[in-house]
């Protein structure tokens, strides 16, 4: 495994299969050790992943160059450029729920104490906004 960081200004660390090149997962700060992100279609994955979906968000980022368009009948975000629309998403309970603090005890290891072992990220240095798959 490795870690990697877009830019170096980015907040988000992905950690990435060095066999496979996989996203193996996505820590962010805000995610205060409570969500774990994943691409569930990126490769193989055993894990739990039977929780609902409750929104799509970044989809401004989303091309049919990707896969289809998402059929899930869930609330879409396509940016959080407005404060209107960040609060709106904010909003949804099971969103809310998720960005708080954890209000049990940690079981296993989180994705940050997982970063932290693998060291410093290779940052990349990508510019910003550029659609990689052009």
């Amino acid at each position: 495994m490795i870690a990697v960081k877009l830019r170096e200004d980015g907040r988000s660390t992905r950690v990435y299969c060095t066999k496979c090149y996989s996203i193996l997962g996505v820590d962010h700060p805000g995610y205060r050790n409570n969500i774990f992100l994943i691409f569930s279609n990126h490769c193989e994955n055993t894990g739990d992943l039977t929780v609902p979906l409750t929104a799509m968000v970044q989809m401004i980022d989303y091309s049919e160059r990707i896969g289809p368009l998402p059929v899930e009948d869930v609330p879409v975000f396509h940016t959080f450029r407005f404060p209107q629309e960040r609060a709106r998403w904010l909003s949804i309970p099971a969103v809310a729920n998720a960005f708080r603090e954890p209000t049990e005890p940690i079981k296993g290891i989180t994705m940050s104490a997982l970063i932290e072992s693998l060291g410093p990220p290779l940052v990349l240095n990508l510019e910003g906004g550029k659609d990689l798959l052009s």
